[in-house]
């Protein structure tokens, strides 16, 4: 079997934890052992079939953030197996992209940005999937625990064989009203995850979708040249939706999209008042309350019930939970204001280590660059720069010329290209000062630099 995982999305909905170059299915959560919900996806994954047979499709834009956690998890997926995609064009494409390049096999399809407490039951599921995925389109659903508005839900319809069913109808998201009917009448949470044969799934594409299906053959499957020339499409509302194949399993999981912070505190672990936190948390007279914060402050509610409180190093947020759902809204203010702060954390992933933002002005960025042990990084100054080692023992570059930089050493450097070398076991620290009068975006101007 093979298992595509689909590793995009937004998240606008936790923001400030999920940003556009940071989404939600690369945050690193305590409420998962510090890892991502992608990590846990590629878990699941791994309790179906092998590495080797484990495909991923992301966009450009978060495939340094993937081949790192994976590397965090030991995972060794092939190559030719993370199939980049230029720019984001919905599930669609990035089904087909994937599909066009597999082998002939029985395909499991699964999201990056959900949790699964009970990953054997899953597994099961599927397995006794895969006997019906030559004829059908396999849907795994769960069975509702409360009449929740923020899923979309399948009708089961005529039974088939023992626990499959065909799906009567996919329904959107309802209203809460609606929900309790759907909850009444037995109907399943969609959690888009599939089981379907290739050839079937193409199939169904080539009947419902054919102007995609048919650039992508022009095309072979060439992403450079197929995404700048199709819109976004959903595999859902133009294929599934519309499909005669569909079949559904229904299965009763500890199922969530994490998509909003009152789900998050609903599957966190609470202290005696229902309080959640990740830092050091003291309360009086406060309940229900989900903490979240990225710098280990000590955190203290006094008098207040049911409210999320997010704190990062660029951005705060504050409401209650029957307002989660308007986080979203939030996001888009800020995008329409072209904040920086929904691009991206102060911290930015790279494939030799990392970067931390200290301090960013019109005037001047401070930041803080973290090498891996032996790892090199292409560094492009165009503005006066200072570069000092803290920690370690790194090699700097320029041209012909090469020198070593202990720890208290430094450099100064404008208008060229630098490499760093740590040549040390551990991780090296450098400190980068960058003398500037940036008008545009602080968070770009370094990211140019970083990436050379």
């Amino acid at each position: 079997m093979q298992v595509l995982i689909l590793a995009g999305g937004k998240g606008t909905r936790l923001w400030p934890l999920s940003r556009k170059y940071y989404p939600k299915p690369f945050i690193k959560l305590h409420q998962l052992g510090g890892k991502s919900l992608f990590q846990k996806t590629v878990e699941r994954a791994l309790a179906i079939t092998d590495s080797e047979n484990t495909w991923i499709v992301v966009a450009d834009r978060h495939d340094t953030i993937v081949r790192n956690q994976l590397e965090e998890m030991g995972v060794e997926v092939p190559e030719d197996h993370i199939l980049i995609e230029p720019t984001q064009r919905d599930t669609l494409p990035a089904v087909l992209y994937a599909l066009f390049r597999m082998p002939e096999d029985v395909v499991t399809l699964m999201p990056s940005d959900q949790y699964v407490k009970e990953v054997e039951r899953l597994a099961e599921a599927v397995k006794l999937a895969e006997k019906y995925a030559d004829r059908h389109i396999v849907a795994i659903g769960v069975k509702p625990t409360e009449p929740y508005t923020g899923y979309g839900y399948i009708k089961p319809g005529r039974k088939i064989d023992e626990n499959v069913y065909e799906v009567d109808e996919f329904k959107e998201k309802p209203d809460i009203e609606t929900a309790k009917t759907y909850v009444k009448k037995k109907y399943l949470w969609n959690t888009f995850i599939h089981v379907f044969s290739r050839n079937l799934m193409l199939k169904e594409i080539e009947k419902y979708a054919p102007e995609v299906y048919l650039t992508f053959k022009k095309y072979n499957c060439d992403a450079e040249r197929i995404y700048p020339i199709i819109e976004p499409i959903s595999l859902s509302s133009q294929v599934l939706e519309k499909s005669k194949k569909n079949a559904v399993i229904p299965v009763a999981l500890t199922w969530s999209d994490m998509g909003s912070y009152d789900l998050m505190h609903k599957l966190s672990d609470k202290d005696e008042n229902g309080n959640v936190a990740n830092t050091n948390f003291i309360s009086l007279d406060a309940h229900g309350n989900f903490v979240e914060t990225y710098n280990g402050k000590t955190v203290a509610m006094i008098g207040v019930d049911d409210l999320f409180v997010i704190d990062t190093p660029d951005a705060l947020i504050i409401g209650p939970h029957s307002r989660s759902q308007d986080v979203k809204t939030i996001f888009k203010m800020l995008e329409q204001r072209k904040h920086p702060v929904t691009d991206y954390h102060t911290r930015i992933e790279m494939r030799w280590g990392h970067v931390q933002i200290v301090e960013s002005t019109e005037d001047y960025t401070i930041a803080k660059i973290f090498l891996r042990p032996g790892a090199r990084a292409k560094i492009q100054i165009e503005y006066p720069a200072t570069v000092s080692v803290v920690k370690g023992s790194v090699a700097v570059a320029s041209g012909k010329d090469r020198k070593i930089l202990e720890t208290g050493n430094a450099v100064s450097t404008s208008n060229e290209i630098i490499e760093l070398e740590n040549l040390e076991r551990d991780p090296a620290e450098i400190v980068m000062t960058v003398i500037a009068n940036l008008k545009t975006n602080p968070y770009v101007e370094i990211l140019k630099e970083l990436e050379g």
